[in-house]
């Protein structure tokens, strides 16, 4: 009798897992004993996270974080910060004298989106760029008010993209910018500030 064989050849794709970290940070999580920066166990501080290559950090929705010192990514590439969660985006504050909330300094292909930033102090920066090796930049989706600058960068900084950013109410320049190489500003409202580069 005449039989049907078939053949069938499958072909197995081994795709690598994006080797990325992800950390995630809820003030409010205090007091946790399994903290580890877990979704489940979210570190509680900044100060918390240790910064290396290839790393997201996400900062819950509808929290305000008050800091004790700068958040500073120097010499880290791929750092992409930005929020979780539900609700309105973070508030990160200080009301001490600090070079900036945040500062990128030699740090390449780095990003901060979802974020308001603000400082009592008149002398504080909300996001400093230093470092000759400081490249592809990118600053979105955020407010930063009060303080001494929005954003300044005294680095020769090679691509920065500001995208859908409110300044206002700096004592100094909303923007100040003395070396770059490739710059973007998309939909980026300054209020009462300026703009210097």
């Amino acid at each position: 009798p005449d039989t049907l064989s078939a053949l069938a050849v499958v072909s197995i794709n081994v795709i690598k897992e994006n080797s990325a970290k992800i950390v995630y940070i809820n003030p409010f999580n205090q007091n946790d004993p399994e903290e580890n920066g877990s979704i489940a166990h979210p570190f509680d501080s900044w100060e918390d996270v240790k910064f290396e290559n290839d790393l997201t950090v996400l900062h819950k929705r509808d929290t305000k974080y008050k800091l004790t010192q700068a958040i500073h990514i120097n010499g880290f590439s791929n750092i992409s910060i930005d929020a979780y969660g539900e609700g309105n985006i973070p508030v990160i504050f200080t009301d001490l004298f600090i070079s900036g909330l945040f500062v990128f300094e030699n740090s390449s292909n780095c990003s901060i989106r979802n974020f308001e930033l603000f400082s009592d102090n008149a002398s504080t920066t909300g996001i400093s760029i230093t470092g000759g090796q400081s490249a592809n930049l990118m600053i979105e989706n955020c407010t930063i008010h009060d303080g001494l600058y929005g954003i300044k960068s005294d680095a020769e900084i090679k691509g920065l993209k500001i995208s859908e950013v409110e300044i206002y109410n700096t004592k100094s320049d909303g923007i100040q910018l003395s070396s770059f190489e490739g710059i973007e500003i998309a939909s980026e409202e300054v209020m009462h500030d300026e703009v210097v580069v």
